[in-house]
């Protein structure tokens, strides 16, 4: 379950069940521009937040994919991460199918 608070709301969420754990965090999103690609700049960041939720006890970590980003999803099993489910993420009026992937914090 996850608390997000704004400054007008207070909502509750539930992580999805192929999460399963009260500790893990999600990485929203990653986006590094195109000249930059393949510099090891989305690495850099990657290892840092890895061990940011390390340092906090956060395990595992997750995050949604889009299913027609062959690129970050090859990137995502480079750094450990298996799919371990699906959800649909709506985009303006367009509902799109995001694969849910997850590993621990501790991987190496």
């Amino acid at each position: 379950m996850i608390f997000t608070e704004s400054s007008d709301q207070l909502r509750w969420e539930e992580f999805p069940p192929c999460v399963n754990s009260i500790y893990a965090r999600e990485i929203l999103c990653l986006y590094v521009d195109e000249p930059y690609h393949g510099k090891g700049f989305a690495q850099a960041l990657m290892q840092k937040c890895f061990a940011e939720f390390e340092a906090k006890g956060s395990d595992p970590v997750w995050l949604g994919v889009w299913e027609y980003n062959p690129r970050a999803i090859s990137f995502y099993r480079k750094l450990g991460f298996t799919e371990v489910g699906e959800h649909i993420c709506q985009v303006g009026s367009d509902p799109q199918r995001d694969i849910i992937m997850k590993r621990s914090t501790y991987a190496s």
